[in-house]
């Protein structure tokens, strides 16, 4: 096989694709902060009462824009050996999936940690009771982009929880590194889809019920540009 083979084929199948081109999707509360100091204080440090405002709302992008790295999931077939004569065979039996592991970049406010502490907290109580499976799972979504940073590949994980916050490393000798924490998620089942546009359609829907992010948009903007104007 020569290099223009190769070449070839790449240029054919439109290109290689790159691991630092991807997006996740997951459903964030409407409200981030309700605590008055935490709004004032987030006001006087972005300089404007616009600033504080805007603390108050969660952005569904933020968790996808924090996401250091995330993963494609596997598949793996389980098989016990069948045989009726001295050759066995093998025959499957059962599929199994491994949890899908998110690491996210941490800012000062600690937001990605806030969050899937709290998502963990509505799975066990402090009595240590579970509480019932819908009322804390929830679907995201992974996609690969490609260079135009569009979806050629995407994944629905159906029925997600955190299992696992992995501890955050400190060091005095780290001045010049960022903060990352990795969250590892269990998930009932995934699936995979070939239609882009409805992957898209389908992963803001399940990210944001009822176009909610553009009605969030809409009206962070319009505080944004109200108090701007004081």
């Amino acid at each position: 096989m020569s290099i223009d083979n190769l070449k070839s084929v790449i240029s054919r199948r439109q290109g290689v694709l790159m691991p630092n081109r991807f997006a996740i999707y997951m459903p964030v509360p409407l409200f981030a902060n309700l605590d008055i100091r935490s709004i004032v204080s987030a006001g006087i440090a972005g300089g404007s009462v616009a600033s504080g405002i805007n603390s108050v709302f969660n952005d569904p992008r933020d968790l996808t824009f924090l996401c250091k790295t995330a993963s494609l999931p596997g598949r793996q077939i389980a098989t016990t050996d069948y045989s009726t004569n001295p050759k066995p065979k093998k025959m499957p039996y059962a599929g199994i999936t491994d949890d899908v592991t998110l690491t996210f970049m941490l800012t000062q406010d600690m937001f990605a940690k806030k969050f899937f502490d709290a998502w963990q907290s509505q799975i066990i109580n402090p009595d240590y009771s579970v509480n019932y499976k819908d009322t804390y799972t929830k679907d995201i979504i992974v996609q690969q982009l490609n260079k135009d940073n569009f979806p050629v590949y995407t994944v629905l994980f159906k029925n997600a929880y955190p299992v696992t916050v992995d501890a955050i490393e400190l060091s005095a000798d780290s001045s010049d590194t960022i903060s990352t924490m990795s969250v590892s998620l269990a998930y009932d089942d995934w699936q995979s889809t070939d239609d882009l546009l409805d992957a898209t359609l389908s992963s803001l829907n399940v990210a944001l019920p009822g176009n909610v992010g553009d009605r969030i948009g809409s009206l962070v903007d319009d505080l944004t540009s109200k108090f701007n104007s004081i």
